[in-house]
């Protein structure tokens, strides 16, 4: 609902396409070895927290962001993938949420983590709303000495060599929930987010075959990589990464003959920023008047309140849980409109010159560029 896919492209272009998406992936993707490394840390971490033999700390631990978005490469396509399969980057952490055991404090978990290798805090935030502490650590544990170096390598073979080698640190943020209600909120809101991602992953693989799921996975790179360049907290990849796909929902791009289908989708998704959150005063889809909810293919909503500068939910998954309105998360509660307005600008002048700079919202999605509001903005918000 709310997707248009635009005209169908032909096997060279689409040939040339799949080149050019490969080659955003193998730039922006982290290496095999960046890759192995947090994976292994992410090992590390429940065997620490939930050791039986040295009192317990944490009920749960369990692994989200972007390095839990791996690729199940289980799922039957007739085609084989010969991209990286993980979505994570040079910038990428680990990150955990923990359920904390009765009569335990989150210091304690932060405590037992450092004390397993030489790990450093940099970071501690309290959330009381949510009855959250995040600590992020810098670090490694004391194994990754071993294993740091690569296998194949000459380095690997030799002890010597091998005892030489520093491993390279990484972050940690650890989230320790010590309220029962608010960790399976916060896993259910994760869940939501995996299923969108995973159901419009699926639908451009349906649109384009492999070369739909390659620039999918292109996309998403592009999309991190962008957040990463925005000054300050005023886009976070997350945050980045929902609007993509949103944009995607409601179909707001165009195939264009001299694009990557991934470039495709990546100009839309800056065309979109720079519409919803500009300061137009009489465009109706703004970020003033409209909240973003990926739930249900991807909808608009009537804003709910004015501390936000602007508001983004699963509102489903909210709505299931049965969550008060000033309990619910707002995913874009830290993005600053302006800013990701300007830079969202700035980076269509540069890279996408050649094209008409006034956009209309709903001009980038349907086939020839039609001009039609996309079907997932046609209807009223409704509650």
């Amino acid at each position: 609902q709310g997707f248009n896919v635009g005209p169908m492209q032909g096997p060279s272009m689409m040939m040339s396409n799949s080149f050019s998406d490969r080659r955003i992936i193998e730039v922006l993707a982290a290496p095999e070895k960046t890759h192995r490394r947090l994976v292994r840390t992410a090992k590390r971490v429940p065997e620490i927290l939930l050791d039986a033999g040295e009192h317990c700390v944490a009920a749960s631990a369990e692994l989200y962001g972007s390095l839990a978005l791996d690729i199940d490469l289980q799922h039957l396509a007739p085609w084989k993938q010969d991209w990286a399969s993980y979505y994570v980057n040079g910038r990428s952490d680990v990150d955990f949420v923990v359920d904390m055991q009765p009569r335990n404090k989150p210091a304690a978990v932060a405590e037992r983590l450092l004390k397993k290798g030489p790990w450093k805090m940099v970071g501690q935030v309290q959330v009381h709303k949510f009855a959250s502490t995040q600590f992020t650590l810098l670090g490694h544990f004391d194994e990754d000495s071993e294993e740091e170096a690569d296998p194949a390598s000459p380095e690997k073979k030799d002890a010597e060599a091998s005892k030489k080698c520093a491993p390279a640190e990484v972050y940690l943020d650890i989230t320790c929930i010590e309220s029962p209600v608010h960790f399976k909120r916060f896993k259910r809101r994760q869940e939501a987010f995996r299923q969108v991602f995973s159901e419009t992953r699926k639908t451009v693989e349906g649109w384009f075959g492999a070369q739909g799921a390659l620039a999918f996975d292109a996309y998403i790179h592009l999309l991190k990589a962008f957040a990463a360049k925005v000054l300050g907290n005023a886009l976070t990849g997350f945050q980045a990464t929902c609007i993509g796909l949103f944009a995607l929902q409601i179909g707001h791009f165009k195939l264009k003959p001299t694009h990557s289908i991934a470039l495709s989708f990546f100009e839309g998704f800056l065309r979109f920023c720079m519409a919803f959150y500009g300061d137009h005063a009489n465009w109706n889809y703004n970020f003033r008047h409209l909240a973003i909810d990926l739930s249900c293919g991807g909808r608009w909503l009537p804003r709910f309140s004015t501390s936000w500068r602007s508001e983004l939910y699963f509102m489903a998954a909210e709505e299931c849980m049965g969550t008060r309105p000033d309990e619910r998360v707002n995913v874009a509660h830290s993005l600053d409109p302006a800013r990701v307005c300007l830079e969202t600008m700035q980076l269509l002048n540069r890279a996408f010159n050649g094209d008409h700079p006034g956009l209309q919202f709903g001009g980038i999605g349907g086939a020839g560029g039609a001009t039609a509001v996309p079907a997932a903005a046609a209807a009223p918000p409704t509650q």
